[in-house]
């Protein structure tokens, strides 16, 4: 009889995830786990059963664009997938945005909508992806001082309205990229005193949006592409669908998040609204690029746990040399080193929503407030980063499996390549970090937040690692005191410096974590994904000069 290989197949997110419940326990009151238990167990049946089972029946799905009906008329209909529809029927129900503006939430509403996020994702079809962006407009909506287009387009971004709307953010043109002082869509008042958008966006994700917020040029004079940049409100289709001066000039072909509709759009007198004043843009649409920096960082690490499930359940069925997979010492490695990969960024993650939570309530000083500041940007470039190279590295576990489109683990791996990507890619985002660190006493902020979780852990176990935290600390420290005004320095190394801290602060809380597991759980894993990731880091921090990467960056020697 031919042989037939059992599928890897995955289990209840939330029932099948130990450090996840576990973490619920350690940071949330006994009566939100018990308020938000059957929720979490309802949301991970519809990832199942609903979300998964629609994308095994048509793996290959995609969005299209019908340009013109029959007759030559421009349309630009937009065809999406069933799962991509059920998906935002599983957000609407589980309340995925609105969780974070629950009021009687309070500190804990970005920790409860967190946690569900991080079950959702995954199965999604990247529908996280508008739903971020969405929560970003809201924010900024909630702080922009307009009752009018507040009262209008708050309640149906944030809860369970029938109506429920998705909103998007148009920033990304073809001459700035992360460079957004190249913008040139321009906000021109008409005739009648109504402001008119102009000009072509180059990258805006989640094109079926009901709303979204534009960062375009206010244009005061006939000089092209010169007034400041302002943040304007549209919602781009009438109530009949048509689209409100806009044409969608073709859909990306992207390397993954293929069911995202992700469309370039030529705005032709696209009416809009302005969001806070006429100037100010990039500090009015700073909170959103905050809050869907956060929705990624979480994404990210409920991908590598998505992959982690799959290879752990494929190396329990795959047998080799008479024994399942997963009894092999080498795979076993393998795998371990990526469970402590994904732990270490789970607790960054977490540890970011939760004061974030605690700023959107106000209960954090300045200066924390400036930690958070550092703390989004570094975690959305480690995760990141970890998502592809965790997420690659699972392929390979799989042999040619892995490497067989329509077991769908080379999509795992395609998807979590954006992760590094959106919002800001690692060497943009390193160097906001770095310079954001040398001002307001980020350094000591940063230095003395890890040293404050260390000092809750008291094993005799952890002595050698806490000690080596300590003086990897003291190296970042030192380092900086001797080359912190070599700018061109600073900016060659600030990833390797952002990866480096990033590191620091994930493992200085998976010890504070693990010190809570091994006395209130009596479970060793955490402490032992804390030494995992430990033991995989550089011993010193060597950054190098600069010239060598120069040099071989032009690779002319002169």
């Amino acid at each position: 009889m031919q042989f037939i290989q059992p599928a890897p197949g995955i289990k209840h997110p939330y029932l099948d995830d130990r450090l996840l419940r576990s973490w619920m326990r350690y940071r949330l009151p006994a009566s939100l786990r018990s308020q938000y238990k059957a929720s979490w167990l309802a949301l991970g049946e519809s990832a199942i059963h609903t979300l998964q089972a629609l994308k095994q029946e048509d793996p290959k799905a995609e969005p299209a664009v019908t340009h013109f009906d029959a007759w030559g008329q421009r349309i630009d209909r937009l065809h999406t997938p069933t799962i991509w529809k059920a998906a935002r029927q599983v957000a609407r129900e589980h309340n995925l945005v609105g969780l974070a503006y629950e009021p009687e939430l309070g500190v804990y509403g970005r920790l409860i909508q967190m946690s569900h996020v991080y079950l959702y994702a995954p199965e999604s079809e990247f529908f996280a992806c508008p739903l971020a962006m969405t929560d970003g407009v809201a924010n900024v909506l909630q702080r922009s001082g307009h009752p009018a287009l507040t009262r209008r387009a708050l309640p149906r971004l944030t809860g369970r309205h029938e109506e429920f709307w998705t909103a998007g953010q148009w920033m990304t043109e073809a001459t700035g990229g992360s460079d957004l002082s190249g913008l040139q869509t321009t906000a021109r008042l008409d005739e009648h005193g109504l402001w008119r958008l102009h000009g072509q966006k180059w990258f805006v994700s989640a094109i079926d949006s009901d709303a979204a917020l534009a960062l375009v040029r206010v244009q005061k004079s006939h000089q092209p592409h010169s007034g400041p940049l302002a943040v304007f409100y549209v919602e781009p289709r009438k109530k009949d669908g048509r689209w409100r001066n806009l044409d969608i000039l073709r859909l990306k072909d992207k390397l993954g998040t293929r069911v995202l509709p992700t469309a370039e759009v030529r705005l032709n007198g696209t009416p809009a609204e302005p969001v806070k004043g006429l100037d100010n843009g990039i500090r009015t649409i700073a909170p959103l690029l905050n809050v869907s920096r956060l929705w990624n960082s979480i994404c990210a690490v409920a991908q590598m746990r998505k992959g982690i499930a799959l290879a752990r359940d494929w190396g329990n069925k795959r047998v080799v040399g008479g024994q399942p997979l997963l009894e092999w010492p080498a795979f076993q490695r393998s795998l371990g080193r990526l469970q402590a990969e994904q732990e270490m960024g789970f607790h960054l993650s977490f540890y970011a929503a939760e004061m974030m939570g605690q700023a959107e309530c106000g209960k954090l000083s300045e200066a924390e407030n400036h930690l958070l500041r550092l703390l989004i940007t570094a975690t959305k470039m480690f995760t990141g980063k970890q998502a592809w190279q965790v997420t690659t590295q699972l392929i390979e576990l799989f042999g040619g499996a892995g490497y067989v489109e329509d077991t769908g683990l080379p999509q795992l791996a395609r998807d979590a390549r954006v992760f590094s990507i959106w919002e800001g890619t690692s060497d943009v985002l390193s160097l906001d970090f770095v310079q954001q660190l040398m001002r307001k006493d980020g350094l000591d902020l940063w230095l003395q937040t890890i040293l404050a979780n260390l000092g809750e852990v008291q094993l005799p176990a952890t002595t050698v690692l806490k000690q080596w935290l300590i003086d990897a600390c003291q190296e970042i420290r030192l380092w900086l005191d001797r080359n912190g005004s070599d700018m061109a320095l600073l900016q060659a190394c600030a990833n390797e410096l952002t990866t480096r801290l990033a590191s620091l602060m994930a493992l200085s809380l998976g010890l504070q974590y693990g010190q809570w597991a091994h006395e209130r759980e009596s479970d060793p894993r955490p402490l032992l994904a804390a030494e995992v990731f430990a033991a995989g880091l550089p011993k010193k921090w060597q950054p190098g000069k600069l010239n060598p990467y120069k040099v071989l960056a032009s690779d002319i020697y002169s």
